[in-house]
């Protein structure tokens, strides 16, 4: 095996990809059986954990063909919790770091090495190893990659008109699906926020706590996520839990840094950390040499970066400058 990729299986083998689900129809079923396919083949030395939520499993077959996959089974016959689902198997792992991983989704496994390698070298603790361009994939596409599971030529796109003439898919500009945190941060700074219920916000709210509590995100910009296509259930699009996840992320969003330290302590805590004593120790230890004002600004650079290479300079200055770049009236 070449030194580079001993170095990138090595860096692998420290993930726990954590994947919350709930089969909510036959596409979410095979969806999930070409993701673990994908990720037993290539990060073989990592914990993959399936927490799924149901009254009763509804994936045995596809576990009994991934032995190497453990599972978790959360009774649930209400609404989809995956703060609960993703918290449950952070505290079941002993690994370095968790990355939260859709059930329908493939990125390169350099990107989640590149993203690994600058956490453990440069003092990130959280990051989306991707482009923000998510390329959702149907018909006869999302089958071969799924079932091949061979995503070369479709796993770095980096400019949105490029990623809008590959036939059946469509480009969207966006965040979520898959993020990776060193996971004592995680579990010390409130995990997934478990006051969000179903769909909407829960990604946002995360990095965006991340972020005020003093760890900025690190983007990727070379690598984009593919999504496999899905009939979307109840639990995947806005339904009645949706304005209370987002007032619960405006909440957040409005607190000061000492003040959402509180909040976690009072609200969002989880158990399997330990005592208040535990939660210091991880705080202290997570302070980076490198200053925090310093990250921020090369996150923000780094998506000024993404928004430019795929939106291209016009778009990109025209919703930054409107008077300046549109036609004034006469």
């Amino acid at each position: 095996m070449h030194r580079v990729e001993i170095a990138e299986a090595a860096l692998l083998a420290s993930v726990a990809f954590v994947v919350p689900m709930r089969v909510d129809g036959p596409d979410r079923h095979w969806n999930l059986k070409s993701t673990l396919g994908f990720l037993t083949r290539n990060c073989p030395d990592a914990d993959i954990l399936v927490v799924e939520q149901d009254v009763t499993s509804q994936i045995q077959d596809v576990l009994a063909m991934y032995p190497q996959v453990r599972h978790l089974l959360q009774l649930n016959a209400g609404s989809f919790k995956k703060a609960e689902a993703v918290n449950a198997g952070a505290c079941d792992t002993d690994r370095r770091y968790i990355c939260i991983y859709d059930t329908d989704v493939l990125i390169a496994p350099q990107a989640i090495a590149a993203a690994l390698h600058a956490m453990e070298r440069r003092g990130w603790r959280i990051a989306l190893p991707f482009n923000h361009i998510f390329l959702d994939v149907r018909g006869s596409l999302r089958t071969r990659l799924g079932e091949q599971g061979v995503i070369a030529g479709y796993d770095q796109i980096c400019r949105l008109e490029l990623a809008g003439s590959i036939p059946e898919s469509t480009p969207r500009f966006l965040g979520g699906g898959i993020c990776i945190i060193q996971r004592e941060i995680f579990l010390a700074e409130g995990g997934l926020n478990k006051k969000m219920v179903s769909y909407g916000w829960e990604d946002t709210e995360l990095i965006k706590r991340f972020d005020i509590l003093g760890y900025p995100v690190l983007r990727i910009p070379g690598f984009n996520l593919i999504h496999l296509d899905h009939a979307r259930g109840v639990d995947s699009k806005p339904n009645q839990h949706f304005a209370t996840n987002e007032q619960e992320f405006r909440k957040v969003s409005a607190m000061s840094r000492e003040e959402l330290q509180k909040y976690v302590v009072t609200d969002l805590s989880l158990t399997c950390l330990g005592d208040s004593a535990a939660l210091a120790r991880v705080r202290t230890e997570a302070r980076c040499w490198i200053p925090v004002g310093l990250m921020r600004l090369v996150s923000f650079v780094t998506l000024v970066r993404i928004h430019v290479r795929a939106h291209g300079w016009q778009r990109v200055i025209g919703r930054a400058l409107p008077s300046v770049l549109q036609p004034r009236n006469p």
